[in-house]
This record gives structure tokens, sequence and C-alpha cells, in this order.
């Protein structure tokens, strides 16, 4: 058995431009979504910068038959969460959201919204943080404060795994930070050594550093991505990888009864959409990612 997530920054409703998105790429949202849920299968989908609206009108269209929705849009701070999940009714069941903030001074950070997935026939719970962190611009990457977002989102994962070390535990989102910077690799303590986190069960292990490259090695499917997000006022490149998945060591170790797959946890490229993002005729600038686990036994 195997179980497929996938995340997407829609860009349709960013928290300063509410409701933003025209018809015409609302139904190129419409589409992305279809070759997820009918080409794709993917068994769980987590959608940002997405308004009440946006996912009246994505439901509207017919292309979530067989899937349940959770809304997760909730007030928080001065904004609000911008997350919605969509989930294959008859294989899971996913909690509403525990939301994860974090208050500085006046400002209210949304850090997170945990959701407990349970699959079908497996024991334990699949525990998904997903994020979408504030850009640079409002805080910097040097910014301590910056640097607090990844401690507060470690603190209930260090809950999760100090009461069992086998506990299946991912994080998935925009985080506005690539793997390399401090939030995400020490402050989470997301690594791209996989074998060291097996003998650490504390750290996450973080396969999108491998999608920090557009080097082609010629293999029938390409083992690199040059990015998740299409940065165009970039100065050294335009390619960022914002939006990343990180696992817990149970999942390298299949001590929780699941395993990841890394060749299938990746950068989606479908044709057509991609050249959107690259041309920025429209307001699309993230790809969406894919993560693939299979169940290695049933602890």
């Amino acid at each position: 058995m195997q179980l497929t997530i996938a995340w997407w920054n829609t860009a349709l409703s960013p928290s300063k431009r509410r409701d933003r998105a025209s018809p015409e790429e609302k139904l190129v949202a419409c589409e992305v979504v279809r070759m997820l849920t009918e080409e794709l299968g993917v068994d769980l989908i987590l959608l940002a910068e997405v308004s009440e609206a946006d996912i009246d009108a994505i439901e509207s269209a017919g292309v979530t038959v067989g899937y349940r929705t959770v809304r997760a849009m909730n007030p928080a701070g001065r904004g609000y969460f911008d997350v919605c999940v969509l989930h294959k009714a008859n294989a899971l069941e996913v909690s509403d959201p525990t939301d994860i903030l974090l208050e500085i001074d006046a400002r209210t950070s949304r850090i997170a919204q945990r959701f407990d997935v349970v699959v079908a026939s497996a024991s334990q719970p699949l525990h998904v943080f997903a994020s979408h962190w504030p850009s640079p611009a409002t805080i910097g990457k040097f910014d301590p404060d910056r640097w607090r977002l990844g401690d507060r989102l470690r603190s209930p994962v260090d809950d999760i795994l100090k009461a069992d070390a086998n506990a299946n535990v991912i994080l998935v989102g925009d985080y506005n930070d690539e793997p390399f910077d401090y939030s995400v690799s020490l402050y989470l303590r997301a690594s791209r050594d996989a074998e060291f986190v097996v003998d650490r069960p504390t750290l996450l292990y973080n396969p999108f550093w491998r999608h920090l490259s557009s080097f082609d090695h010629g293999a029938p499917e390409p083992l690199t991505d040059r990015g998740t997000y299409l940065h165009q006022g970039g100065t050294v490149t335009r390619w960022r990888t914002f939006d990343h998945m990180m696992f817990s060591s149970s999942f390298l170790r299949s001590s929780g009864g699941w395993t990841l797959d890394e060749h299938r946890t990746r950068v989606l490229d479908f044709p057509g959409f991609t050249e959107l993002v690259v041309n920025r005729t429209h307001v699309f600038d993230h790809l969406p990612i894919l993560g693939r686990i299979y169940r290695s036994s049933t602890p």
C-alpha cells in the first residue's frame, strides 16, 4: 500500500490580496487540482493561499469527486491561515486543524496547522504539520525572529517524538526558506543526511535538499529539480526551493509502519502549467510538490 501527499501554494489568495484570482486563473487552478486527483490519484492534497471562494470554485468544477474537504482557513491575529485539505474519503480520515501560533510583540505569526491523519488499516496515525511562513521581506533571513519560527514548530514535533520515537511526523509547506536556511536546517533540525537521521531519531530528514539543482543527470526521469518557486527579481538565481516536505526518522527506519519513497518525492512538472509559472503571465509562482510513502509493516 502506498500513500501520496501533495502540497501546492496556489497563489490565488495571498493574505494581502485575498480573492485576487481572475476566473481564468481559477480555471487553471482547477485543472492543476484535477491532475492531482484524477491523473495522479493523490491521497492527501494540501492547498495554500486559498479562500472560501477559491475552494467553492474548485469543488464546483467537479475535480474533487471522491474527496472530502477540510477548510482550515481559520482567523489568527490580524490575518488568517490560508490552507485547505482535500483527502480521499474512502481511504483517510483527517482531523480538524490545531493552530500553532507565535506571538512576537504585537505580531502573531502563523507557524503551522497540525492535522492527524488516520489511514484505513493502519494502526498509527500520520501527524502532518502544514506551514506557510512569512516572506523574508516581512521577517528577514537573518532576523532572530525568523529562526524562532522553526523553534516554535519544533516544539510540538518534539512532544510527539518524546512520547513515541517511532511516531510518523511529516512537515510540509511553503517555508519561504530553503533547506539550508537556519530556520529549517538548524532550528527545525531537518537534515540532508539520511544515514545520520537513521541513527538519531530526534532529527528530521529533508529530501528536498536534492531539488536545488537544474543539472540533468541523463536518467529517464530527472533526479533533481531546479526549485519550487520562481523569484523574478532574483539577482543570483530565479529559482528557490521554498516548498518542501520533511519526514521523521521513522520513515527511514521503517519503524512506524511506513517507508519514504524518496524517488517519488519531488517537484511536479505539469506540461503547460510550468510554462505559466516561468512566463509569469498569471498569478502563479509556485510548482506543486509530491511525497510518497509506502507501507512497510503493520506495527
